[in-house]
């Protein structure tokens, strides 16, 4: 699998998210353990073949959703908590769950 924006990778048997990456460094954060972000090199990553989070821009910014509702920064590479009810959290869930029809014409 290809390493691209928001893959699932294993790192020293733990999952993260690749918040970014280079010729030889995968920048990573493990959004269930904490904030923390680690600069790893790439060949101690290996890629899940999970689907990767969704890419979502809102207002400006960037960010990755999770399946489970997780949104990540990539303006800060950190986890989003806010309020389930808070507006930008329901705007950037409801655009990653209905991503923007890119496709052709279907009659």
């Amino acid at each position: 699998m290809a390493l691209e924006l928001g893959s699932i990778v294993t790192y020293k048997n733990d999952h993260y998210v690749a918040l970014g990456y280079g010729d030889n460094l995968v920048t990573i954060i493990a959004p269930h353990r904490s904030q923390r972000k680690l600069n790893v090199s790439r060949r101690n990553v290996t890629v899940s073949p999970a689907t990767p989070l969704a890419k979502v821009s809102y207002k400006g910014s960037d960010y990755l959703v999770s399946r489970k509702g997780t949104i990540i920064s990539l303006t800060t590479n950190r986890v989003m908590n806010w309020a389930e009810g808070n507006g930008n959290r329901r705007a950037i869930l409801a655009q990653a769950a209905h991503p923007a029809y890119t496709g052709g014409c279907s009659v």
